[in-house]
């Protein structure tokens, strides 16, 4: 994990995990520390992930997969980041930009499985690609994180009028 003084934060971070990469479905987490007690980070970053081959066919995901998760797409981008090919028609090499939440930690899972498995996981992404959510953190008494869940937080009260019939 990077660790910078307060004074020295990158603009970006830069990874290059492809060595220590296996299996069809590989999670990366990037977590950006400040100062020699290594206090987490209250900010974002711009993360910045450099892979030298990734098929046409994986999909990327900030966070975890889902239905209602963040997908990053490819050559196009979505407001979680992108998936870019760089170096030309001859060369493999792929960018992956995101950025790190508000405490510094960003996670970034690929998932190239094939089969039914593959085709499970391309529905997920293409749902979560084109379902619309609001980009309001908060909203009266309701918290709607990205990821697309609601958690409850406030104080709601029921008022009621009785009626009264005079005879």
């Amino acid at each position: 994990m990077p660790s910078f003084p307060a004074a020295r934060l990158p603009g970006s971070i830069h990874v290059k995990p492809q060595p220590a990469m296996e299996g069809d479905e590989t999670t990366i987490d990037v977590r950006v520390l400040e100062g020699n007690d290594e206090a987490t980070l209250a900010t974002n970053v711009a993360t910045v992930i450099h892979l030298d081959s990734l098929p046409d066919s994986a999909r990327v995901w900030r966070g975890e997969p889902g239905w209602f998760g963040q997908p990053l797409s490819w050559d196009g981008g979505t407001r979680y980041g992108e998936v870019m090919q760089r170096g030309g028609e001859d060369s493999d090499k792929v960018v992956i930009r995101t950025y790190t939440d508000g405490n510094g930690q960003a996670s970034v899972t690929i998932d190239s499985r094939d089969g039914l498995s593959g085709q499970w996981a391309d529905a997920q992404h293409g749902f979560a690609s084109t379902v619309p959510r609001p980009n309001i953190p908060f909203v009266g008494g309701m918290a709607v994180p990205a990821g697309g869940g609601v958690a409850v937080a406030g104080v709601f009260v029921w008022f009621s009028r009785r009626r009264r019939t005079l005879w």
